[in-house]
């Protein structure tokens, strides 16, 4: 399992202070995102602009580029909004592939107008569809995010079931998730090997579900003991990577504040040693060889 964090967890870094950043922090990587934040896009746009030259600034620091997070939700029902979404996602597709990055993340996105789920799925499912020769193509695997009005394993396995191709799988926010409900005892193992990454971010609910506040993962709501017991359990090995928006909301600490701390606690939780689960620690019950059934050879 890999560890990393996202740009929007650090907006006023540029890209060299990212990649220094995460080499001396000794994660696997950093997941760029690419949004209409100013701040975020001008990261992304810099490495758009010499793929060359981040590229090996990346490898002279050993450090991995995880995702690149194109935010182009799909789920408009105007085709030319969605060939425009289309256009730019494969962009970030080929970019991706430039910079041997794996992954090129796209959000789920809101029920609009008269829409209901499943017309919005179908749709989406459609888009991703045609997302696939492009991803093949540059050895890019495409992951559908959990959000917006679409928040539930049942969403996006609708998605990976109607795709059915290796190129497209999911990236998983338990807290996403958690907010409509779903606790990663109902999402992982119905995902299963369908995750290829994990969003990292915690916040705290109220008895009925509403959103507090954010946390530090551990220090809130979300299961994450429990959620990366459950991803061993079905062999993830992808990457977590720990996705707050500080660039919505600069109240939250800084990144220089706590990512050292997120980091601990994962590398806590991932080299945490697995016991084995209760029906499996001793069999009380010894064989009896000597039972032989009825009729049956000596």
């Amino acid at each position: 399992m890999k560890t990393g964090f996202s740009s929007l967890v650090c907006p006023d870094w540029d890209f060299a202070t990212m990649v220094s950043k995460t080499a001396d922090l000794g994660v696997d990587g950093v997941e760029l995102c690419m949004n209409r934040d100013p701040r975020i896009s001008s990261q992304a746009a810099s490495v758009a602009a010499d793929p060359d030259a981040a590229r090996k600034r990346l490898d002279d620091a050993n450090v991995r580029l995880l995702c690149l997070g194109a935010s182009f939700p799909l789920e408009s029902p105007v085709k030319n909004e969605v060939q425009a979404q289309l256009k730019s996602i494969t962009d970030a597709i080929e970019l991706a592939g430039r910079l041997a990055c794996p992954y090129v993340r796209v959000p789920f996105g809101r029920c609009r107008w008269l829409d209901t789920r499943p017309h919005v799925l179908s749709r989406v499912s459609e888009a991703f569809r045609a997302l696939v020769p492009a991803a093949v193509a540059n050895g890019v695997t495409v992951l559908a995010e959990n959000g917006g009005d679409l928040p539930t394993s049942t969403d996006v396995w609708f998605l990976l079931d109607a795709v059915s191709h290796p190129a497209i799988r999911c990236c998983w926010n338990p807290c996403v998730a958690l907010g409509a409900g779903e606790r990663p005892t109902i999402s992982i193992p119905r995902l299963a090997r369908g995750i290829a990454m994990v969003h990292v971010c915690d916040a705290t609910f109220d008895e009925r579900g509403a959103f507090q506040e954010y946390n530090l993962p551990g220090e809130g709501s979300v299961e994450w003991e429990s959620a990366i017991r459950l991803l061993r359990g079905v062999f993830f090995d992808g990457a977590f990577v720990f996705h707050w928006p500080k660039a919505l909301d600069p109240s939250l600490p800084e990144p220089d504040e706590v990512l050292p701390k997120v980091v601990a606690h994962l590398r806590a939780r991932i080299d945490e040693k697995q016991e084995p689960l209760a029906a499996y620690k001793k069999d009380k019950h010894a064989p009896n060889y000597g039972a032989a059934s009825p009729g049956s050879a000596a």
